[in-house]
């Protein structure tokens, strides 16, 4: 079983979730309650259904993105397993941050103990997050340029006499997400970017005593670029699949924002003065309220959002519905269908699976696990190797030119490994270019 420090940690952030869940649904409830129960338990059962197939083909899609990239290494990996695993992800995400990665490190470490190498598993990691990025930001960018009305008709939140406009800083989230893709597609290119950025990012931080060790934040960074990078190449050398699963994170995507749609359809909420019309015009404009509320309660460095994301969604679509109520009544119907009825099934199936990577030793679900389980994407004899030549330079951490890691063409793993041979690897050391960020 896990540590008792690590159970007291899932426990403790479980406690955080019902704590500002409740505080956050009572302060929004508690003078509409009945109105609120009467409009749900009137709701119309044909959308309720429509509701219901968004969610299943939500999950299906999500499956079908795993299990086809993991077949892409193993033929015979089944569509139950890419269930399972995602249900996996869903739980660790709901109990951490979102941009912590705990979702992303529980499924690769449950590919693992499937018979997935974990390389693999790292690699699904990395090209799944820089995918759903690329898509979410194509989705802002087209808001951006062409609904702007549905931003500038975000709600805020009053503060006494004072009312704190929420626009600003969904816009700002936007930018912010928006920029750290561009700059890591930048440094993907340029290896001179990249330590340029790494070595602003952890001045910065040092200097006002945000992190205690920076030359650990530049190894983990690097460490990161480099899984980036290889990523990169082979998106690019099977642009075919990575196509594939572009489009399939799209529709997933579409599938799961479009749910305030689904519910104001089914609560009745709309009529054409509202930006969630009955019209495919109000599908669409769901969808591109719905993914600038994750871009923005993304960052929040909450447990599930716990509190902030029903609070962000009732400013967010306070023009969507009718009336208040109804926001409030879609609200609660949404939270509970995209997080509390998730966070029990997939808790149930965290707790169950076999092959549940819950009681494995020594895995911690926070940021270092995600560098080490990127770190994975190169070959072991290739991580000894690098280790040796860093040790030799204690006092300058260098980064590689990781080409010839990757995986050639119709070579399998034992002959990937020769090429790592030490006795014929001081002249190819030699060659390699060199990324001083010290």
């Amino acid at each position: 079983m896990k540590k008792l420090g690590e159970i007291k940690k899932y426990i403790f952030s479980i406690l955080i979730i019902i704590f500002l869940t409740l505080i956050s649904n009572i302060i929004s409830l508690y003078k509409d309650f009945d109105s609120i129960l009467l409009y749900i338990k009137n709701c119309n059962v044909f959308w309720l259904i429509l509701l219901l197939a968004s969610i299943l083909i939500s999950l299906t899609i999500d499956a079908l993105i795993v299990k086809m990239f993991v077949n892409s290494y193993l033929k015979n990996y089944s569509f139950f397993s890419a269930l399972v695993t995602n249900f996996i992800g869903t739980f660790f995400n709901s109990i951490a941050p979102s941009f912590s990665g705990s979702g992303q490190i529980a499924k690769a470490y449950t590919l693992s103990k499937q018979g997935v190498p974990l390389r693999c598993g790292a690699s699904l990691m990395v090209i799944s997050i820089i995918l759903t990025e690329i898509v979410m930001l194509a989705l802002g960018i087209f808001t951006l340029f062409f609904r702007t009305d549905l931003l500038t008709n975000i709600g805020g939140i009053s503060l006494g006499r004072f009312k704190l406009s929420l626009y600003p800083y969904s816009i700002t989230a936007f930018f912010f997400n928006l920029i750290i893709i561009v700059l890591i597609g930048f440094m993907c290119f340029s290896y001179i970017a990249q330590n340029f950025f790494i070595n602003l990012l952890a001045s910065v931080l040092k200097y006002f005593n945000l992190i205690n060790n920076a030359d650990q934040l530049k190894e983990n960074l690097s460490i990161r670029m480099e899984s980036f990078r290889i990523e990169l190449k082979r998106s690019i050398k099977n642009f075919g699949l990575t196509l594939t699963l572009a489009i399939l994170i799209f529709f997933k995507l579409v599938s799961r924002f479009s749910m305030p749609w689904f519910i104001g359809m089914m609560l009745n909420g709309f009529n054409q003065n509202t930006f969630g019309n009955v019209s495919f015009s109000g599908f669409i404009n769901a969808c591109l309220m719905s993914n600038y509320h994750y871009l923005s309660v993304n960052l929040i460095p909450i447990p599930g959002t716990a509190g902030v994301s029903e609070l962000f969604f009732v400013k967010l679509f306070e023009k969507f519905y009718i009336n208040k109520k109804i926001v409030k009544a879609s609200q609660l119907i949404w939270r509970f269908f995209t997080y509390y009825f998730m966070f029990l099934i997939s808790f149930l199936v965290t707790i169950f699976y076999k092959f549940s990577p819950i009681d494995t030793e020594n895995i911690n679900y926070d940021y270092k696990t995600f560098v080490t389980v990127q770190f994975e994407l190169l070959d072991d004899k290739s991580k000894s190797f690098l280790k040796k030549m860093i040790n030799k330079n204690n006092n300058v951490q260098k980064i590689y030119d990781l080409d010839s890691f990757i995986e050639p063409d119709n070579e399998d793993d034992s002959n990937f490994s020769e090429m790592f041979d030490e006795k014929n690897n001081k002249k190819r050391f030699n060659k390699w270019r060199v990324l001083d960020i010290n």
